[in-house]
């Protein structure tokens, strides 16, 4: 897993947009979402350290899902 400690970022490749990241633990319950000005990244400093998952949807309806660790 990539570790991050207050702010996750996304990159993607040319001409591919992200329009969404669902931040979810675990078991799967859905933490926080961001939709929309995806540039800035996503916000984690308030969550605890540990594993979570990201589930990353781009604009063409394509999703992936990644696991990140929390420091």
């Amino acid at each position: 897993p990539n570790p991050a400690s207050e702010r996750i970022h996304i990159r993607t490749g040319e001409g591919m947009e992200v329009a969404s990241i669902f931040l979810m633990d675990p078991g799967g319950r859905v933490l926080q979402i961001q939709e929309g000005n995806i540039r800035k990244g996503m916000d984690i400093s308030h969550i605890s350290d540990g594993l979570y998952f990201l589930s990353i949807t781009f604009g063409g309806g394509e999703q992936v899902v990644r696991k990140i660790a929390k420091q």
